[in-house]
């Protein structure tokens, strides 16, 4: 598979016709961009351009503290950890237990 991008479509230098191969045909509506089957590539009218991706989102802005995070509006609290010693109560709590005695006694 090539990474080159395909050849431009051929359109008029008024841009309102395009060679369908044949002849030259009036564009009706504006033509939607244009994308490389590989989907690198997309026709700005006037080159090919290479696609961006878009940058990932910041990391949520912590307090000081470490006890809250900005979601934008509010400082809403973080939930706090699990400690290993509540992990290994809640293992030791559940072991042997069937789906139902969970369901039964998770409220």
């Amino acid at each position: 598979m090539s990474a080159e991008p395909p050849p431009p479509p051929q359109v008029s230098p008024d841009g309102r016709f395009y060679w369908d191969g044949e002849r030259w045909v009036p564009l009706q509506v504006p033509a939607p961009p244009l994308v490389s089957p590989d989907g690198q590539f997309y026709w700005d009218g006037e080159a090919w351009l290479r696609m961006q991706v878009p940058a990932p989102p910041p990391p949520p802005q912590v307090s000081h503290d470490g006890q809250f995070y900005w979601d934008g509006l509010h400082w809403e609290p973080l939930p706090a950890p699990v400690s290993d010693t509540e992990r290994r109560r809640g293992r030791e709590y559940w072991a042997g237990a069937t789906v139902e005695d969970i369901l039964n006694n998770a409220g």
